[in-house]
């Protein structure tokens, strides 16, 4: 795994799931943190997020882009 990888997962997982090494971040485990899906938006040319999208936001998505 790269560098840039390794700080990317510590981003996601420990920092923004507060998942613990080992801990596996399963569909159940997001479910009751109220998570369906991340984002990566775009704030402008130079500059993204990461966001954690609610329960539901995945299936909205679909509906709205079917």
């Amino acid at each position: 795994m790269t560098q840039s990888n390794r700080k990317l997962g510590k981003l996601i997982l420990r920092d923004g799931l507060k998942l613990k090494i080992g801990e596996l971040a399963t569909y159940d485990k997001l479910q009751l943190l109220g998570i369906d899906s991340m984002r990566i938006d775009k704030i402008n040319d130079n500059k993204y997020e990461i966001n954690f999208a609610k329960n539901g936001s995945y299936e909205e998505f679909i509906e709205k882009n079917i």
